[in-house]
């Protein structure tokens, strides 16, 4: 181990280094959207939970919420995000200890192997100890923090190992049970062109020069080399396939309005002033029972799971003392 000052608590680092598309700006974003929270050391039989768990918890939920809820109800959900990331990282603390009460052992080929698939994911080994701000000589420590990952892991494992596949009948009965989970709503594969009015453009002289451009698409311009033109060189303003709810309403309003090959009137929202092009479409439609059983086999699968560890952890919970303990406020700093 090494003699200098133990690092910080880190997350299980092979979560973290599957994180970048949370980036820590967007858990810090979602805590400061969270006005009445007040940030508190907990302490769940005595062992403090780590900050590390708290904030990959909020980063996950921040993640989860934001690609899965319409807009204004993320906006309501982030007041409660860190109070729902801090009850996961109490359960994720009771399930760590209850992991080191049942599982014997780690072997150190198991932690070895965690190990190198970490530096081999990271890059190599240089970037590995830069990325977690660590060096060789926190190996000792490093390897401690994984052989609770995969302790933690095997006694998941252990607590789920009873719960069976559910079979085709009960498939069945979860798709009859609830046919709207599985209407796929109409969609339109589509492009735009953005520009956007700030300080340094007058809002009627951009949606001019967005009447200039439509007219030079209506006159025969490509829509992909005018939106490079005009912004887009990537993906010349690509969206994919768009379902209802994704967009603003007045985008969404103007796009479903058109066919296949159809360009839009300019259109104005928060965002600034669009130019859209609709390529295709796909009418609304409900998947057959054949296309998702699979994938209805794992969901209830992985939801059984979780029952089983749910009803762990609640048990784990009722017996635990857990404590709170208000942060120090820092002293305003002497202006004098």
């Amino acid at each position: 181990m090494s003699d200098e000052k133990e690092p910080e608590e880190i997350p299980p680092v092979e979560e973290t280094a599957s994180t970048e598309e949370a980036p820590a700006e967007d858990a810090v974003a979602a805590a400061e959207a969270a006005p009445l929270h007040k940030p508190q050391r907990i302490f769940v039989n005595g062992e403090e939970v780590p900050p590390a768990f708290i904030s990959q918890e909020l980063q996950t939920l921040y993640q989860r919420y934001q690609q899965s809820l319409p807009p204004e109800e993320f906006a309501q959900k982030q007041e409660s995000l860190f109070q729902d990331a801090e009850d996961n990282a109490i359960e994720r603390l009771l399930l760590n200890q209850a992991s080191k009460e049942s599982i014997a052992g780690v072997t150190d080929k198991d932690i070895t192997a965690r190990f190198n698939k970490l530096k081999r994911e990271s890059g190599g080994p240089q970037q590995f100890y830069k990325a977690y701000g660590l060096s060789p000589k926190d190996d000792d420590f490093i390897r401690e923090r994984l052989a609770d990952d995969v302790r933690y892991e095997q006694y998941l494992d252990t607590l789920t190992s009873a719960v069976d596949e559910p079979d085709e009948a009960a498939c069945r009965d979860f798709y009859d049970n609830n046919e709207a989970a599985f209407v796929e709503q109409e969609q339109v594969r589509a492009s735009h062109i953005l520009l956007s009015a700030d300080q340094h453009h007058d809002p009627a002289s951009v949606f001019e020069q967005m009447l200039n451009i439509r007219s030079e698409i209506e006159d025969g311009a490509d829509f992909e080399e005018v939106a490079g033109r005009y912004g887009c060189p990537q993906d010349a303003g690509d969206l994919g396939w768009v379902r209802r709810g994704q967009m603003v309403p007045d985008f969404e309003k103007a796009l479903f309005a058109l066919q296949p090959g159809e360009v839009s009137d300019v259109v104005q929202t928060q965002f600034g002033y669009h130019i859209i092009k609709a390529f295709d479409q796909k009418d609304a439609s409900t998947q057959a029972f054949g296309d998702v059983v699979q994938e209805l086999r794992d969901m209830l699968w992985n939801k059984g799971k979780n029952d089983r560890i749910g009803e762990v952890v609640d048990a784990l919970r009722e017996k635990a003392e857990i404590r709170r303990e208000d942060m120090p406020e820092e002293a305003p700093e002497d202006t004098d």
